[in-house]
């Protein structure tokens, strides 16, 4: 085995998920920290109360990581304080998506598209894992489903504080 390795769980067994899991649940932190750090205050209303969920969400993301390697259950109170926020979002973005849009819009927005669609990644593979045989507790696919909605709806509030209009999808 080198000396330069990056990760210490990057020989593991392919069959195993945990590695692919812990890099996916990496990846979505580190882009949670860009979207954070992209952020223009004068734009966002609230936005140092956003910064703080987003600092949340990527410390979240080495929770679930860790849940999956160790087996310790991702707490429901993680779960409710996910659900509460999305719930601010919805009220905060009534309206904007009466149809199906596309993952489009400022820089902050399109990236909270990119997390998203990262979230939903993370659950196929963490659905994989638990239909290979593995034990995983369903709060950690109902937190990760959660996030996936919230970046959603904060994608919208996003592109409605920088007066960017949604574009639906047309088939």
């Amino acid at each position: 085995m080198s000396d330069y390795i990056a990760c210490p769980f990057l020989y593991e067994a392919h069959s195993d998920f945990q590695c692919n899991v812990d890099i996916l649940c990496d990846e979505i932190a580190s882009m949670i920290g860009l979207l954070r750090s992209i952020l223009d205050c004068a734009r966002i209303k609230d936005a140092e109360k956003l910064k703080g969920e987003l600092l949340y969400l990527c410390n979240l993301m080495y929770c679930i990581s860790g849940s999956v390697r160790s087996k310790d259950v991702v707490s429901k109170d993680r779960l409710l304080w996910v659900e509460e926020r999305l719930s601010s979002l919805k009220d905060c973005v009534a309206g904007r998506a009466s149809c199906v849009v596309l993952p489009q819009g400022c820089y902050p927005s399109s990236l909270s598209h990119c997390v998203r669609a990262k979230c939903n990644s993370l659950v196929k593979l963490l659905h994989s894992f638990r239909e290979a045989g593995n034990d995983l507790d369903g709060t950690v696919l109902d937190i990760i489903n959660v996030c996936s909605n919230y970046f959603f709806a904060l994608a919208l509030k996003l592109n409605k504080d920088y007066a960017v209009e949604e574009i639906a999808l047309v088939l």
